[in-house]
């Protein structure tokens, strides 16, 4: 197994430490926490549009990063458009099942396993309902949810495309998801 590999595996691993932003205050140095998140986003970009424009190779990346926005790009946009509009509720289950899962799918993928998609439905779905029976309650709503960001989740995990990342998709699907069943159903 390659160093970057293991680089890009762990990398996945840190993102439900991005939900530590429900836990920052809301104003730090004078500005609101929604700015900051803007403020670091854009700088994150513009270090994505040099490394794009010199095509600088980073520890971790995929070959084909090289010439389009990387995996963390899509998840840094995933986190913009998620973190400031959603309660934690519906994203802790998103960025756990993206952290953990899809690197989970990649290893089973790699390895021609018999235990995917099974095992990596039943940890997806253990995670949804577990992180939103925490926070919500044992509720239908919650079981219901959880079923559907666990179908969403996989179903675009194994839907590649060279436009959108799944880095991407396995949080804003899912999360929509989660949103429209807690708005039908709660």
């Amino acid at each position: 197994m390659d160093r970057g590999h293991l680089v890009r595996r762990a990398v996945h691993m840190t993102a439900p430490l991005f939900l530590l932003y429900y836990f920052v205050p809301d104003v730090v140095l004078g500005l609101d926490k929604v700015i900051w998140l803007f403020i670091l986003a854009a700088v994150f970009f513009m270090v994505e549009a040099w490394r794009l424009a010199r095509r600088v190779p980073l520890m971790g990346m995929r070959d084909y990063e090289s010439g389009r926005m990387s995996a963390a790009g899509w998840f840094v946009l995933a986190g913009l458009v998620s973190l400031p509009f959603f309660p934690i509720g519906y994203t802790l289950p998103v960025f756990l099942g993206m952290g953990l899962v899809d690197p989970l799918i990649g290893e089973l993928r790699m390895r021609s396993s018999r235990l995917n998609p099974a095992l990596p439905i039943l940890v997806y779905f253990t995670l949804a309902l577990g992180s939103m029976w925490y926070i919500y309650g044992l509720e239908m709503h919650v079981m219901v949810a959880a079923v559907v960001a666990t179908a969403l989740a996989i179903w675009v995990e194994g839907f590649k495309t060279e436009k959108i990342d799944d880095d991407f998709t396995m949080i804003v699907v899912p999360l929509l998801g989660i949103a429209a069943v807690f708005r039908l159903l709660a």
